[in-house]
């Protein structure tokens, strides 16, 4: 008899491939054109702030960049460094709560712990026990960037 992967180990190993296959290209990213501007803070009021990590250190806006199965993609801004995030937030049922925030939780020490050019950078991450969720803090890249790189790797 086959059996079927429990929920979060599937969820676990896409994550994990679509990091490490997102960033594959990212070594080329640097050499794209970025424009006269460059990076910018955000123009995003105060109002615009939909929640803030622990520490204050760290804003989630309200403008969503992602939505899967399992977890939500917001825009975000790390008031320390002064630079754009991306707020991952994960929700955890009630059914299975503590093998989900195992296993969620194991995935964020997994990459909070890789420090290589090629896989994305994890900030931070925390349990929310009040909104039942797991919240990633990792480096934010523009889209555009993405699939500029992965247009030019389907041409060879």
């Amino acid at each position: 008899m086959i059996h079927s992967q429990p929920p979060w180990k599937r969820f676990l190993s896409t994550f994990l491939f679509s990091v490490f296959a997102f960033e594959y290209f990212k070594p080329q990213i640097s050499s794209l054109p970025m424009g006269s501007q460059g990076f910018q803070k955000p123009d995003f009021r105060e109002s615009d702030v939909a929640e803030r990590s622990p520490c204050r250190g760290y804003a989630r806006y309200k403008k969503i960049l992602g939505r899967g199965a399992f977890k939500d993609v917001y825009k975000g801004f790390d008031h320390v460094n002064n630079m754009e995030i991306a707020w991952n937030q994960i929700c955890v049922d009630d059914d299975r709560r503590r093998e989900n925030l195992e296993a969620l939780c194991s995935e964020a020490v997994l990459l909070n712990s890789l420090n290589h050019r090629n896989v994305m950078k994890c900030y931070s991450y925390w349990v929310d026990y009040d909104n039942k969720s797991v919240n990633i803090i990792t480096e934010f890249v523009q889209f555009w960037e993405f699939e500029a790189v992965h247009e030019d790797t389907r041409r060879c």
